[in-house]
């Protein structure tokens, strides 16, 4: 997640590491006063004033400043409401939290995300982020943000302005960046131990909940990180950061739970790309256009190994590449090949890259060190200029891992599956595969031996006539579509929803010319009801059933899918899905004002967010069923997928069964 403030150069590149510190005082004065004194001094402009209660403060700048600029910046930006009790409506509403006024207007606030905290009485209350309503940092968030807790393993570590990621590795021990505890100009240990801060079992930082606050009383950076005092390329002309390792004890042993874990790091030998061509990065960096984010970010990132990354003769490139230690070095993100991914940025050092290893579980597979000048990525303008990010590799570092810190312990890893499960056998054999001559294949659910349930896209044109695609058929068995297996079934009879059509034109959903096509277009009344000639044996206990008219979808959900990309095989995965209120979902898509959408989220529509990843991965197909727990606790078919904005944390779109169900069974 790029970002482009305080960036601490060096000759072989951009340390990541972030200060939060906003103005310079030279220009810009910060002043509280009682509310109906005078705010400022003559000679200086009131920018910035914050009201609380009855008290007010304000930064007055001298006119034309850098400074004044800056304060405008931060007037507009995100920030974190005040932890307040769980009875208030809105967090975010200036009367009842805080008041922001800029050059004389009040600013108004929606909020973008939640998570509990603990008030200063020391009872459960919830914090909000809170955003300029209807602005790009809004959207921006929406578009980059964690679900509160969906990566319990993050540690924010700070002292005063600084700060950056780490990954919690045991109950005393968090592993970061070398160059995060390293004095950039004296290359010594430059911060007292017991000045830092490590916070845990959070999304935003600034949130107030000290039970989960933890000093820190050693820090060890690898011996041979190559920024240390003494280290003998010291007084090269241009010195390779490597070995940017370290490990920071805590005070006391962390207290393990629902919402603070560890994550396993990859075993040595460790080869990224066998298991997935993408990782996730999640850190609390900022965005392009977001200048400061308190709340967690996460972004899928490409997995590089291309001749950018490690041969670059360009005078403008990075230089950390061309010192023979690629071997210790994960690459990632940038452009390739006309593909942009995200980069990294001051205010993610520290933080993990995270992969999928042989079981599919995530892992930490890398420590985030360096980046390029981010001028030329800004803009997403070329592979010339966007250069990708690089994180140490991780299984390289083992020994001095296991020396310094120890080993971790199974019971408190945060186990889940990354970009989904691969499953097999009767208890989903519910799924079927679709083909056809003329359209896309897709997925599909069997709620009787002879009727399977998907989106009408899958097999009708969409414009309107009701015309199918030519040549549809239905495989059963299927648990890998690359290996050919499964059994084909004749097709009977195709109905499609009243009203199904195509709305809208694809979706571009460009910022600052970094343009993402949609391929997936949003359909009205996206259902299809196929009849099968002959039954398929499939046990009835092995069936979801259908939801009744009233019946409301649980909070979360397993979507069930087949891959598009069949080159790392195509085995049947799933995946967990949190189902937002209709609300919430409307409120998350009406920021993306840019995005010309077109979604009204409605009855028929279902939102669910991916649970631990980056964002929604478009690399499987659609129409298959999401399973939900219904009543009594039986497997219900509460939705299937009809849309989703590639690569975004934006809510992926399924259609709500249970608005139709009444209609399915007219037409089983």
């Amino acid at each position: 997640m790029e970002r482009k403030r305080f960036l601490l150069t060096t000759t072989s590149g951009i340390l990541l590491l972030s200060l939060a510190t906003i103005a310079n005082a030279g220009d810009c004065v910060f002043t509280g006063v009682k509310q109906e004194e005078p705010i400022c001094e003559p000679g200086t402009n009131l920018v910035v004033e914050m009201r609380v209660s009855n008290n007010r403060s304000a930064y007055c700048c001298k006119p034309g400043s850098d400074e004044e600029k800056s304060m405008e910046v931060f007037a507009k930006g995100c920030r974190v409401s005040k932890c307040v009790p769980r009875t208030h409506a809105d967090p975010c509403s200036t009367s009842q939290v805080f008041e922001t006024i800029f050059k004389g207007k009040k600013i108004i606030y929606e909020e973008v995300n939640r998570e509990s905290c603990t008030t200063g009485l020391g009872s459960h209350g919830l914090a909000a982020y809170c955003c300029r309503k209807g602005s790009v940092e809004s959207a921006l968030t929406s578009r980059l943000g964690a679900e509160p807790h969906e990566f319990p393993y993050m540690a924010l570590l700070t002292v005063g302005g600084q700060q950056c990621g780490g990954t919690i590795y045991n109950k005393r021990w968090i592993m970061t960046a070398a160059h995060c505890i390293v004095d950039v100009s004296s290359r010594e240990l430059g911060i007292p131990n017991d000045k830092w801060t490590a916070k845990v079992g959070r999304n935003f930082g600034l949130t107030q909940m000290p039970e989960n606050d933890y000093k820190i009383i050693q820090a060890i950076p690898h011996p041979e990180y190559s920024e240390l005092k003494g280290h003998p390329n010291l007084d090269a002309e241009i010195i390779a950061t490597f070995n940017d390792i370290a490990f920071l004890q805590v005070d006391r042993d962390i207290v393990f739970g629902p919402n603070v874990k560890a994550l396993q790091i990859a075993p040595a030998g460790f080869d990224e790309l066998k298991y997935a061509d993408h990782a996730v990065m999640v850190g609390w960096g900022t965005t392009d256009t977001l200048e400061v984010s308190d709340n967690l970010l996460k972004a899928n990132v490409i997995i590089r190994r291309d001749q950018t990354c490690f041969d670059v003769d360009d005078e403008n490139a990075p230089h950390f590449w061309q010192f023979n230690r690629t071997e210790q070095l994960l690459c990632v993100g940038g452009i390739i090949e006309g593909k942009w991914s995200n980069i990294a940025g001051p205010g993610d050092s520290g933080g993990p890259a995270i992969c999928r290893d042989a079981k599919g579980f995530a892992v930490v597979c890398g420590v985030a060190s360096y980046g390029p000048k981010t001028e030329g990525c800004s803009k997403y303008n070329n592979a010339d200029t966007c250069f990708p990010t690089v994180y140490v590799e991780v299984d390289h570092f083992r020994d001095f891992i296991n020396q310094t810190a120890g080993d971790q312990d199974e019971s408190t890893f945060h186990k889940v599956y990354l970009y989904g499960e691969v499953v097999n056998g009767p208890k989903y054999e519910h799924q079927v595969h679709i083909t056809s001559k003329t359209g896309k294949s897709c997925g599909g659910t069997l709620i009787t031996p002879d009727t399977v349930i998907t989106a009408a896209q899958c097999v009708a044109v969409g414009d309107g006539s009701g015309k199918t695609h030519s040549g549809v058929e239905v495989w059963s068995g299927v648990q890998d579509i690359s290996s050919g297996s499964g059994k084909l079934h004749d097709v009977k009879s195709i109905v499609l929803a009243e009203g199904f059509i195509r709305s809208g034109e694809e979706i571009d959903i460009g910022i600052q010319g970094n343009r993402i096509r949609m391929t997936d277009q949003y359909h009205n009344n996206d259902l299809a009801v196929i009849k099968l000639k002959e039954p398929v044996l499939i046990s009835p206990n092995n069936l979801p059933r259908l939801p009744e008219e009233d019946e409301v979808a649980t909070d979360s959900g397993l979507e069930y899918a087949f891959p598009r990309n069949t080159s790392r095989g195509g085995e049947l995965r799933q995946r967990e899905f949190k189902i937002l209120d209709k609300d919430d979902c409307q409120r998350r898509m009406d920021r993306l004002e840019y995005v010309k959408l077109n979604v009204t989220v409605d009855r028929e529509l279902l939102c669910g967010v991916e649970k631990f990843s980056g964002g929604s991965q478009c690399d499987r197909e659609l129409g298959g069923g999401l399973i939900c727990k219904g009543k009594n606790g039986s497997d219900t078919l509460c939705g299937i997928q009809v849309f989703r904005l590639c690569e975004w944390a934006i809510p992926n779109g399924f259609l709500d069964i249970a608005q139709f169900s009444r209609w399915i069974k007219a037409n089983i």
